[in-house]
C-alpha cells in the first residue's frame, strides 16, 4: 500500500481553496467517502454553493471563509482546527494565484510581494499553524500541486515561478524534516496544458475540459 494515498474512511482534514476545480472535487468525493473537513475559501459565495451542493450528499462539513491572499489571516488556523478536531490526518492546498504573464521586473514591489505571500508564505502558515494536530494523526498526509516547467523557470510567469519553485523546496525539506514522524508531504506535478491555476491565462487552456484529469488527479491521491 502506497502511503501517500488517502484510502481510509472517517479521516479528519482540511481543504485550501475547496472553490478551484480539484479542490470542489475532491471535497466530493472526500464527503462521499465519510471523511470530516474544514473547507476553506476566500469567497463567502463560493462557499455557500459548495455548502448547498455537498448537503445532497448528506453530510454536513465546517466552511472556514478566510482571506488567504494576506497571510496574517491565517495565523489563527489552529484555533479553527481545536474548534472542530482533535488531530488531523491530513491537508490539501490548492491555493496559488498568477494574474498576467509578464516580464519579471515589470513587476511592482506591492505586486511581487503579493505574489510571493499567495503562493508561498501562506502554504508555510499552513504548515506551521497545523502541525500540532497533524503530529496527533498516526499518518498525516499533506498535499500540494504545482507545474515541473513553471517552476523551473518559464519565461514570463515571473515571480509566481519563483514561489512555485520555493514551494516544491519547501515541500522537499519539510517531508525530510518530519520523516521520524511519518509525515507524507507530496508535491503534485500536473501538466502545463492540464494546470487550472493557469487556464484563465491562455484561450486553449479555457477550452480545456478538465474532468478527466482532475478525476485522475482525485483517483491518484484518494485510492478511489
Amino acid at each position: 500500500m502506497k502511503q501517500n494515498k488517502l484510502n481510509t474512511l472517517e479521516n479528519n482534514g482540511i481543504i485550501f481553496g475547496v472553490s478551484s476545480v480539484i479542490g470542489l472535487e475532491l471535497a466530493k468525493e472526500l464527503t462521499k467517502k465519510g471523511a470530516n473537513l474544514i473547507l476553506q475559501d476566500d469567497s463567502k459565495s463560493n462557499l455557500d454553493k459548495i455548502n448547498s451542493q455537498l448537503k445532497k450528499i448528506g453530510k454536513q462539513q465546517m466552511y472556514l471563509h478566510c482571506k488567504h491572499q494576506i497571510p496574517e489571516n491565517l495565523d489563527n488556523l489552529n484555533v479553527a482546527i481545536q474548534q472542530q478536531f482533535k488531530k488531523l490526518d491530513f491537508i490539501i492546498s490548492t491555493i496559488g494565484n498568477i494574474e498576467s504573464l509578464r516580464p519579471l521586473t515589470d513587476l511592482s514591489l506591492k505586486e511581487w510581494k503579493k505574489s510571493i505571500d499567495v503562493n508561498l508564505t501562506t502554504n508555510w502558515i499552513i504548515l506551521k499553524n497545523s502541525e500540532f494536530f497533524l503530529r496527533q494523526s498516526r499518518s498525516p498526509k499533506i498535499y500540494f500541486f504545482y507545474n515541473s516547467e513553471i517552476s523551473k523557470g518559464a519565461p514570463y510567469y515571473n515571480s509566481y515561478s519563483i514561489s512555485k519553485a520555493a514551494l516544491k523546496s519547501m515541500v522537499d525539506l519539510y517531508q525530510k524534516e518530519k520523516k521520524r514522524f511519518n509525515f507524507t508531504v507530496k508535491i503534485i506535478d500536473i501538466e502545463l496544458d492540464k494546470f487550472c491555476e493557469i487556464s484563465h491565462l491562455r484561450p486553449k487552456y479555457k477550452k480545456y475540459n478538465y474532468n478527466k484529469e482532475v478525476k485522475m488527479i482525485v483517483s491518484e491521491i484518494l485510492k478511489i
